[in-house]
C-alpha cells in the first residue's frame, strides 16, 4: 500500500525569481525534477520575499536525496534564470526522519496485512 508524500519546495530572498522547475542533483548525472506551472507557485512579500510551492514526491526520489552526497536544488525560471541550494545537513536529516518514518509504516502495514491474511481476518472485524 502506497501512501502520498507531499514536499514544500521554495526560498525566501532579496528578489524574485519566478520559478517553474525545481531539480535536485542527487548523483553525478542524475536528477530529481519538480516541474510547476506560474500558478502553482505562491509568492509573497514580507521580510523578504518568499516564492514557494507544494508537489508530491515518491518515496524513491526522496531516498535517492536522502543518500545523495551534498544534494543541491536548482531553482529555474522558464527565462533561464536560476537560484541554487545546498540541502543542510538540518534538511536532509529531516527528509531521512519523514523517509524512516514512511517506511516503518509500510512495514507496520505489511505485517497487519500478513496477520489478517494468515489468520483469515476481514477488515470489517478491524473497523
Amino acid at each position: 500500500e502506497s501512501y502520498g508524500l507531499m514536499v514544500k519546495l521554495g526560498f525566501y530572498a532579496s528578489d524574485w525569481l519566478f520559478f517553474e522547475d525545481v531539480d535536485i542533483k542527487v548523483g553525478e548525472n542524475e536528477y530529481v525534477t519538480f516541474y510547476f506551472d506560474s500558478f502553482d507557485v505562491d509568492r509573497n512579500v514580507g521580510n523578504g520575499i518568499s516564492e514557494i510551492a507544494t508537489d508530491d514526491i515518491d518515496i524513491g526520489e526522496l531516498e535517492k536525496i536522502v543518500n545523495a552526497d551534498k544534494p543541491i536544488m536548482r531553482f529555474k525560471s522558464d527565462e533561464g534564470d536560476t537560484r541554487d541550494h545546498e540541502l543542510s545537513s538540518d534538511e536532509i536529516a529531516a527528509c531521512k526522519a519523514v523517509y524512516d518514518v514512511y517506511m516503518a509504516r509500510s512495514e507496520i502495514v505489511n505485517v497487519v496485512n500478513q496477520y489478517k491474511e494468515n489468520n483469515r481476518i476481514s477488515d470489517v472485524l478491524l473497523d
